[in-house]
């Protein structure tokens, strides 16, 4: 923990459905049933300790998976800090370890850490959730 970069850390992750946010109260069943038929994966994003979602991603969630990582890493890398980016996933880990491999290859990120989505993550966001934890320069 480094005092200096809490107002610049980004964490965002994209979710498969929205069955999980409704039950906990993050999201109405009608934005859950909305979401389910237009087959939505929206962005969360943690602002002050706060879940607010984002830009919503349409179609299956591989291929909203690769539009999310263009957007919160290929599209803004300029503004990134080249020291590391985490992906933490509920999801298995081969096509997290493809996805990493990509960002890997940029040749940008000295590392590039995955990590299996801890508990509360696991349980507000459900199964099929990925995000990107950056930190921002200053």
């Amino acid at each position: 923990y480094m005092p200096r970069t809490v107002p610049n850390r980004s964490t965002r992750f994209v979710v498969d459905a929205l069955e999980c946010l409704r039950m906990g109260g993050r999201c109405s069943s009608i934005a859950d049933l909305a979401g389910s038929v237009l087959k939505l994966h929206p962005q969360i994003s943690m602002v002050d300790g706060a879940m607010i979602a984002g830009e919503k991603f349409r179609g299956k969630l591989d291929r909203c998976i690769a539009q999310y990582e263009k957007k919160t890493v290929f599209d803004i890398l300029d503004q990134i800090e080249p020291e590391r980016i985490f992906l933490t996933h509920t999801l298995p880990d081969e096509p997290v370890e493809a996805l990493a491999e990509e960002i890997r290859k940029l040749g940008y990120f000295k590392e590039v850490l995955c990590e299996r989505a801890g508990a509360t993550i696991a349980s507000h966001c459900g199964p099929g959730t990925i995000g990107f934890l950056t930190i921002h320069k200053a």
